[in-house]
């Protein structure tokens, strides 16, 4: 077994970093959709022969780094002793991989000099995969499109002509989901050639040794920053709009020595539309806010994880049954940081922020033909206002907890059959505090496409905003209309030619009470336009 000193284990480090980040370029370059190339919805993995997660990308989505490795743990199983060089496995399944059929976990062997040495595994968001559109229709997981188990996409070095066959003959955009998915497959061939030169240069065998020593190390770490926390329990429930009725979710966190637990018990039962998150999901996006306030400096992988652990009854929105739909998870589980921080604020108050108005991330499904009959179908995001921090103003139109990026409106422009008039601040959105949430902003754009075409808002919090803590006042509420007429969430709606399109995407709540907030702030929000009165 290999030993490394410090400084040989920082430098492997970096070049671990270094490896999935090309992998990222290589598949962001190559990606055909908006929310890939330019929405950053997508992470790079590398992990032992085991599946143990140890380097992900720098501006990698937190979920996938939760969902990776389970996901590439099971298909090691599934395919333990058959492994060859050129093999790609391709799945999808909500419950073994990312939590909804939209979300495509590609994974690749990594051979060294004489057996397997690892993994290169990625996730990113497919534009289509049949069934119902993206939105909140389906009631069932088997109307969210394809559902591919764990497959062999390519079986050393062949394509599986029958899986790509069947992909292409279940999904509307061919061209465009096929791309992406070899864009994923030359992610992982870029890392993974990185990877074996890294092995040979430094001669290692395979990940274990390294995996082991770098995840040992983040564990000591995040287990000391746990310990720094009183044992405990703390709860908190928060509102979520739903679709019709309101829909709770409630955690309860336990600190124990160096261990974490949090429990999702009373949250209400699974739903029989699209917002409930598999285990995998909810794990991920309970575990991620947890790391971010304890430790924020440490790295993300499967050490900084082992700490923490995560329950809920099963039959409930967070741990449904199949075959639950599960399309916008996402929504459901963006709200877990809210409700994590709501009890860790009781014991950690310095530690954690606000309710974010840009969790969940607002999302939209634009979709329709062009003038030449040929069809489009992609997806933006627009950011609200993170929620305050103890010490310094929420950062607005940032995503929190999902690290997706707002798409340029040009790029917008050239994409789809849409022309943009407003995209600004929208004063007095921020929730008040010593410390304000930050500020949401206003899209407002027209259908110029002769054609007309449709879109399906994923939003939530148009009836319950982000909270502010310890006194801050809660942001504002989502809303969209179309030509001045308010629209619901969660569903397709149809534009005609001309049709204008305005969405005001919430603030964060406050932290800490309004009346103790600086004058020279309030003056500097107020001479920027920010803050009315």
């Amino acid at each position: 077994m290999e030993e490394f000193d410090p400084v040989t284990l920082e430098i492997l480090w970096e070049r671990l970093i270094t490896i999935v980040d090309e992998g990222a370029v290589s598949l962001r370059s190559t990606a055909f959709s908006l929310l890939v190339r330019e929405g950053n919805d997508f992470a790079v993995v590398l992990l032992d022969p085991e599946g143990n997660g140890v380097a992900q990308n720098r501006a990698s989505l937190p979920c996938f780094t939760g969902t990776i490795p389970p996901t590439v743990k099971y298909v090691v199983e599934v395919f333990r002793g058959t492994w060859q060089p050129g093999d790609v496995v391709i799945i999808n399944d909500p419950w073994l991989s990312a939590g909804h059929v939209n979300d495509l976990t590609v994974i690749t062997p990594i051979f060294g000099k004489a057996d397997l040495a690892g993994f290169t595994a990625n996730t990113a968001h497919s534009s289509d995969i049949g069934g119902l559109r993206y939105g909140g229709r389906g009631h069932d997981m088997y109307e969210e499109g394809l559902r591919i188990p764990a497959l062999k996409l390519y079986t050393a070095g062949e394509p599986n002509k029958v899986l790509f066959d069947m992909i292409r003959a279940n999904v509307r955009m061919a061209d465009h989901v096929m791309g992406d998915i070899e864009a994923q497959v030359s992610g992982n061939e870029t890392a993974g050639r990185k990877l074996k030169e890294l092995l040979a240069e430094f001669e290692i065998k395979d990940l274990t040794a390294l995996t082991s020593a770098i995840l040992s190390r983040s564990e000591a770490v995040m287990r000391a920053a746990i310990d720094g926390v009183p044992d405990g329990t703390w709860s908190h429930q928060i509102i979520m709009d739903g679709v019709g009725d309101p829909i709770t979710i409630r955690a309860t966190v336990t600190v124990k020595g160096t261990d974490i637990v949090v429990d999702y018990t009373g949250t209400s039962p699974q739903v029989n539309i699209p917002l409930n998150s598999v285990p995998n999901y909810t794990y991920a996006y309970t575990a991620y806010p947890i790391r971010a306030a304890l430790c924020p400096g440490i790295p993300n992988n499967d050490g900084v994880l082992r700490p923490i652990t995560v329950t809920a009854p099963p039959g409930c929105l967070v741990n449904p049954l199949p075959p639950a739909p599960v399309g916008l998870r996402n929504i459901t589980g963006h709200f877990y940081a809210e409700a994590v921080y709501g009890a860790l604020v009781q014991v950690v108050p310095d530690k954690v922020i606000a309710g974010s108005g840009s969790g969940p991330a607002s999302s939209f499904f634009v979709y329709g033909e062009r003038e030449d009959g040929s069809g489009f179908a992609d997806m933006f995001f627009c950011a609200g206002g993170m929620g305050a921090r103890p010490t310094m103003d929420g950062l607005s139109t940032v995503m929190f907890p999902a690290n997706v990026g707002a798409i340029p409106v040009e790029i917008l422009e050239n994409t789809l059959p849409i022309l943009y008039h407003e995209k600004e601040f929208i004063p007095d959105s921020a929730g008040q505090g010593e410390y304000r949430g930050g500020f949401g902003a206003r899209h407002r754009f027209g259908a110029v496409g002769s054609r007309g075409m449709w879109i399906s808002a994923v939003a939530d919090r148009t009836k319950t905003p982000a909270d502010g803590l310890l006194g801050g006042k809660p942001g504002t509420l989502f809303k969209m209309t179309v030509n001045d007429r308010e629209m619901p969430t969660k569903d397709f709606i149809p534009l005609q030619t001309g049709d204008m399109v305005t969405i005001e995407v919430p603030g964060g709540g406050g932290y800490g009470r309004p009346e103790n907030r600086r004058r020279e702030l309030i003056e500097k929000d107020i001479e920027a336009g920010l803050v009315t009165g």
